[in-house]
């Protein structure tokens, strides 16, 4: 009878122990799928005045409009990008200053905080396969109006590039 009960004991030791290594290499997975650059495709962004949606906006990236995103594997990213503007018949091109942190992927979570500053921002993290990212930035704004609060959802879908 106690070799019975060894062995459940063992079964059940080893089963445990395969489950936390499942549970690990889940979360390692999901740090190193975010590693490497991406480039974005779209951006919807809405706007509510408290539970209202007021306004939405769609923003196709081309070859003049788009973000970069680069992460390396030490928890160090690097943003860059550029928007195009129509004036009747030019375009104006603005190339956005690169910006430069750290970050940390949990619970499906992307933690960044840029070099310059002391707050941390959290985006929601999305993967469709290996090289489809979504991100959803959540933000508050109020406004000069001590009553007029809007908040910001933007949705940005990157491609992997490499």
């Amino acid at each position: 009878m106690q070799s019975a009960q060894r062995f459940r004991l063992s079964f059940f030791a080893l089963f445990f122990v395969l489950l936390i290594a499942a549970c690990k290499e889940k979360d390692i997975s999901i740090d190193q799928k975010i590693i490497g650059t991406w480039k974005s495709t779209q951006t919807i962004t809405q706007v509510y005045e408290g539970n209202q949606l007021i306004n939405s906006y769609l923003l196709k990236s081309d070859q003049h409009s788009f973000s970069i995103l680069v992460f390396d594997s030490k928890g160090h990213f690097k943003s860059s990008g550029q928007y195009a503007a129509s004036e009747t018949d030019s375009l104006s091109v603005t190339i956005l200053s690169p910006q430069q942190g750290n970050y940390r992927v949990t619970d499906h979570k992307l933690f960044t905080k840029l070099a310059q500053l002391d707050k941390e921002a959290e985006l929601e993290l999305t993967f469709k396969g290996h090289n489809k990212l979504t991100l959803v930035t959540r933000a508050i704004t109020s406004l000069n109006s001590a009553k007029s609060t809007k908040n910001f959802i933007s949705n940005t879908t990157y491609i992997r590039v490499r």
